[in-house]
């Protein structure tokens, strides 16, 4: 009987902590998109700023601007919705060759500052990385403020699970 219940629980709460289990656990949970995180690993800060302009580009709901790759006052691309025009998203992407390493909170006053810096009323503030997550006080910063924080196992869940 213990070794029923010991496959069990391994079964519903696996013992590893890899991509594929994680990428299927929130399209399970969501409905979102199924996509393998490892997919990313290869990519540079350039190519996953692509990646994720490109699946908002590509959700059919966003319309995109990128900004420049640098003097972009703290945010890598602006989203309008496309039916919902009142509708807008200030996006900063924060990649990490460490995907240990959580982000500290300087992300998340960089996509505070550029609030202040581009004309959108309300907009979405989202800060995207491959990291596996963030500092409590970027958690509490963000919190606190308004913003929304995707790390490498919610990357599923964009763009429109995030700010749909």
């Amino acid at each position: 009987m213990r070794r029923k219940t010991s496959l069990a629980r391994a079964a519903l709460w696996p013992p590893t902590d890899n991509d594929f289990d994680n990428g299927m656990l929130v399209t399970g949970v969501s409905g979102a998109e199924w996509f393998d995180p490892g997919d990313l690993e290869n990519l540079d800060w350039a190519g996953f700023e692509d990646w994720v302009v490109d699946r908002a580009r590509e959700s059919g709901d966003w319309e995109v601007s990128k900004t420049p790759r640098s003097g972009d006052a703290g945010a890598d691309a602006v989203l309008e919705h496309r039916r919902r025009r009142s509708t807008s998203a200030l996006i900063q992407v924060k990649h990490t060759t460490d995907r240990r390493k959580p982000i500290d909170q300087a992300a998340v006053l960089e996509i505070l500052e550029a609030n202040g810096r581009y004309s959108k009323t309300n907009p979405h503030l989202v800060v995207i990385t491959n990291a596996r997550g963030f500092t409590d006080r970027a958690q509490e910063l963000a919190l606190e403020k308004g913003v929304k924080l995707v790390d490498r196992d919610r990357l599923g869940l964009w763009p429109n699970h995030v700010i749909g």
